[in-house]
């Protein structure tokens, strides 16, 4: 029942709250391993003041592979631990309840280790550590293929910090499924975990995930990225649901409803201007990859960007007049 703690670490602002929240666990068995990705911060000075209250393994690597690959960094972290049958992914800006590694292991006690996957319920906090909002809460055992549909329809929250893992089924399934920026990259992996034994939730214990602007999901960058990694993830997640509910025609097709859904979402939450040959050429892309009429895709950026339409029409205007005039 082993546990470790891995912290992909970079940034400098939040890491003194994480660890202090990880050093108030009422159950202090476990290891904590932080990989630093190259960050020019010293997280070395921030570190050591707990090194007396909780087991800490650092590591500086001399590369900074997070920008380019973070799922790489991601699984180079992990290869830090010492064959701890349990891994829990954490980050350098989020919080724990103290409760969080004893309700764990009530858990794995009580369910006698039948999941590869178990999770906490969520709560969303600010940069200052303020309640923004309680997330709705998941069902006790949730099956892959409900997880991912729910998903794809927005009614539920997932975050990477939320998980503790099997280290075997971890490494059975391949490690973590790589896209863009990580993005997706763990409602894919939790998929691909969750499917043959489902996955638990641990009750009475929270995770508050940080809503601050220094973190991808909510950085206001990485667009054309994150369009790209949504367009992988559909890709592998049909790919998925043709190999593993071929049967099953239902849930195809609730996907298929939820698909175009989904992706309008994440066209929406993108916060940049885009101009209206960016518009064709991801449009282009939507039908090349996804099977998505170019007419559909035109229309779905107007509809998600119609504050920016003006915009669009203009610079479409003006590339009709170069051409004419």
């Amino acid at each position: 029942m082993e546990l470790a703690i891995v912290i992909p670490a970079y940034k400098s602002q939040y890491l003194n709250e994480t660890l202090l929240s990880i050093s108030k666990q009422t159950d202090k068995d476990f290891i904590v391993y932080i990989g630093d990705d190259n960050s020019p911060h010293n997280l070395q000075e921030i570190i050591s003041p707990f090194e007396d209250d909780i087991k800490i393994v650092y590591k500086k690597f001399s590369d900074n592979l997070g920008s380019n690959n973070l799922c790489l960094h991601w699984e180079r972290c992990i290869e830090m631990a010492q064959n701890e049958d349990w891994i829990w992914l954490f980050s350098d800006d989020d919080l724990m309840d103290e409760n969080c590694v004893s309700k764990f292991k009530d858990t794995l006690r009580t369910t006698k280790a039948a999941f590869d996957l178990y999770r906490f319920n969520t709560k969303i906090i600010n940069a200052e550590g303020g309640l923004i909002h309680n997330n709705i809460l998941h069902p006790q055992i949730e099956s892959a293929d409900h997880f991912a549909i729910k998903r794809l329809e927005l009614s539920n929250s997932s975050y990477a910090v939320e998980y503790i893992f099997s280290r075997q089924k971890y490494i059975e399934s391949g490690k973590f499924v790589s896209f863009p920026m990580a993005w997706c990259s763990d409602d894919a992996t939790w998929i691909n975990m969750g499917f043959d034994k489902n996955i638990f939730t641990i009750p009475d214990a929270y995770v508050h995930w940080r809503y601050s602007f220094t973190n991808i999901s909510s950085a206001l960058i990485f667009d054309k990225e994150k369009i790209d990694a949504s367009v992988q993830y559909l890709n592998w997640l049909n790919k998925w649901i043709v190999s593993h509910l071929n049967t099953d025609k239902a849930l195809r097709n609730s996907y298929e409803n939820a698909k175009l859904y989904w992706l309008k979402h994440q066209v929406k939450i993108l916060n940049r201007r885009f101009g209206f040959i960016e518009i064709v050429k991801l449009s282009s892309m939507f039908k090349q990859r996804l099977s998505i009429p170019i007419i559909t895709s035109l229309l779905l950026f107007i509809d998600v960007n119609y504050i920016n339409l003006q915009f669009t029409i203009k610079n479409m205007l003006r590339i009709v007049y170069k051409k004419f005039k």
